[in-house]
């Protein structure tokens, strides 16, 4: 199937690809739902203004967000020449994949396991499964504040960056 994108003229509205995965939609499956019945909920003053916060990140809560240096390091990654053998090789290492793997299904569980949507608890181990995925192939390591480190096996650890918070 095919969806289209509008992207209304005003350039303060974030396109909704972006919202949905930083605009890195191929390969994955998504849910599209046209009931107004669900939708209704969305229309809600309360849930707008706290989706919209929800996409602006306060530089002194970056939790979940690649620190700068892992961003110039996938930046240079998929700027090299190189790119493709450097991401291949990332991947050829089979013991910190499977454990970049296990990281990813913890994150996600810690995230979905939360009933409160808005909870910053669950939005970072949302944003470390997010980033889970991209370190599985880029390399770089997972933001995740100290304070939650505690609920990632030991073991797993050294694929985390704690940011004190």
């Amino acid at each position: 199937g095919l969806i289209i994108f509008a992207t209304p003229e005003n350039k303060k509205v974030i396109p909704l690809p972006v919202k949905v995965a930083d605009g890195d939609l191929d390969g994955d499956q998504y849910f599209v739902c046209w009931d107004s019945k669900i939708l209704e909920t969305f229309d809600d003053e309360d849930v707008q203004r706290k989706m919209k916060a929800s996409y602006v990140i306060d530089k002194s809560k970056r939790s979940g967000c690649l620190n700068d240096k892992e961003n110039r390091v996938i930046s240079r990654q998929l700027g090299s020449p190189n790119w493709l053998e450097e991401a291949q090789n990332q991947m050829l290492e089979i013991p910190r994949m499977e454990e970049s793997s296990r990281l990813v299904g913890k994150a996600y569980n810690l995230c979905c396991n939360n009933p409160k949507i808005y909870d910053e608890d669950a939005r970072a181990f949302g944003r470390a499964y997010k980033e889970g995925l991209d370190a599985k192939k880029h390399g770089g390591k997972v933001s995740l504040p100290s304070h939650l480190l505690e609920q990632i096996p030991k073991s797993l650890r050294y694929l985390c960056d704690s940011e004190r918070m």
